[in-house]
């Protein structure tokens, strides 16, 4: 086991916690996905697995390379069991229940090429990236978690991806299905310690995952609706206008029209909100809905919030100039917080660019879905590890890559020595590599604690 190797706490701390998220799989398969979740950080890189195995790996290991691929093909390893173990993770690095947990919902396009790769069809591609409307590759729907953490003597939102996973256009089971399964997971682990909100764009609104609102008394929604979607006025009754029958449930039919909109000081921006019915849910229930303008494009936007008191977000935890903007009106910090839903976009665009989301080399769908949520559990420990591990407290201020980098050097250098004094002839050889590791050690960031 690579713990054996180590002799820096610090990291000992880590491979800890990959042993936690591991904790299902057996022994020789548990050590495998921990050499390899290694192997990503110490490369800071995340390329094929003959590429990590070949350049990392079968420096310090004894497994065979074979054995790792028939690991990750493994249908045994739960993926169920890894997002639980995230989630966990992310609750203990939660640092107030004074803001709520925000889940956010969306999927995404990989372009792939070969006919031979599972599961690989032609998808419509709405964002034109290739100039078609039509990409050939695979889809996947992705989980993220923003969590409250505690930073610089204020709280942030930090992102925490959960899990990824692979949409199977053969299968009955649809991408709002499969957003519906990921975010019930997440609200039974969370177990009514802290209230979430579910965030998703237009197109996962439905019944289906709304009505996990109606089921769960400490889940919100803030999310963007069709413009033309049917709202309702709230009824309007008076004391001359009394009739037979049972009273009005509902009002009369609106429209973005019908909103008064302000201009929002310091932007493009104008925008109104007022409560309203909405049938969506499954029932009639009360809603905020928000209709926001943009002066440049001429567009119209359609926001809903549930509850917008349960909802606030304060405006120093916002980075978008025009939600902070917003985020500074009473009656508009309800669409304020919509604009969180944008981190899993960042999310999904560094998956890409920086952890090997398009360059995945295996042929059974099992395979790839395993492996990149191995990457994603990499990413995600590195996203709340200064508020688990007080000795890689530093890291905060740094980028996701940038933990990578630092992390991935701490680990060379620990195995370098490692190997190093196992393969010394003589006494003397052995009392100079102890210098040398004494020194190096003196020279890192983590100060006078005693690594």
């Amino acid at each position: 086991m690579i713990e054996n190797l180590l002799k820096n706490p610090a990291l000992v701390s880590l491979i800890a916690i990959f042993t936690f998220i591991f904790g299902n799989t057996k022994e020789h398969s548990r050590s495998k996905l921990i050499w390899y979740a290694v192997s990503i950080l110490a490369l800071s890189t995340c390329r094929s697995v003959f590429y990590m195995f070949n350049h990392f790996i079968l420096k310090y290991a004894t497994f065979k390379k074979s054995s790792l691929y028939n690991t990750i093909n493994n249908t045994k390893i739960e993926l169920d069991w890894f997002s639980k173990k995230l989630i966990q993770l992310a609750l203990k690095a939660v640092g107030t229940d004074e803001f709520v947990l925000r889940a956010i919902i969306d999927d995404t396009l990989v372009a792939k090429f070969g006919l031979k790769i599972e599961l690989v069809k032609k998808l419509f591609d709405h964002a034109q990236h290739n100039g078609s409307n039509y990409l050939t590759g695979h889809c996947f729907v992705g989980l993220v978690l923003l969590i409250p953490v505690k930073f610089k003597d204020q709280y942030i939102y930090i992102r925490v991806p959960i899990t990824f996973r692979l949409w199977r256009p053969d299968s009955k089971i649809t991408k709002i299905q499969i957003a519906k399964q990921l975010f019930e997971q997440l609200i039974t682990v969370v177990d009514g310690r802290y209230t979430i909100c579910l965030m998703f764009d237009s197109w996962y609104v439905s019944k289906e995952i709304l009505s996990l609102l109606n089921n769960y008394n400490n889940v919100e929604a803030q999310f963007s609706a069709k413009s033309n979607m049917c709202l309702y006025d709230l009824p309007q009754t008076s004391d001359g206008d009394k009739k037979r029958g049972r009273p009005r449930k509902y009002g009369k039919k609106i429209t973005i029209s019908d909103f008064d909109l302000k201009d929002v000081p310091g932007t493009n921006y104008s925008a109104g909100s007022r409560t309203v019915i909405t049938r969506v849910m499954g029932s009639l229930r009360q809603v905020t809905a928000t209709v926001t303008f943009n002066k440049d494009s001429q567009t119209y936007r359609l926001f809903i919030c549930t509850d917008p008191q349960k909802c606030h977000i304060e405006t120093e935890m916002l980075n978008n100039k025009v939600a902070k903007a917003m985020a500074k009106d009473p009656e508009l910090n309800a669409v304020a917080g919509s604009y969180m839903r944008w981190q899993i976009e960042t999310t999904f665009q560094e998956q890409k660019a920086f952890w090997g989301l398009e360059e995945y080399m295996l042929r059974s769908a099992a395979g790839i879905e395993r492996l990149i949520n191995l990457q994603l559990i990499v990413y995600a420990v590195l996203s709340v590890l200064p508020w688990l591990v007080k000795d890689f407290a530093y890291l905060a201020d740094l980028s996701i890559q940038e933990r990578r980098f630092e992390v991935g050097r701490l680990i060379e250098r620990d195995l370098f020595f490692s190997s190093f004094r196992r393969h010394l002839e003589t006494k003397q050889k052995y009392d100079l590599a102890s210098e040398v590791e004494k020194y190096a050690q003196g020279n890192t960031s983590f100060g006078d604690t005693g690594t």
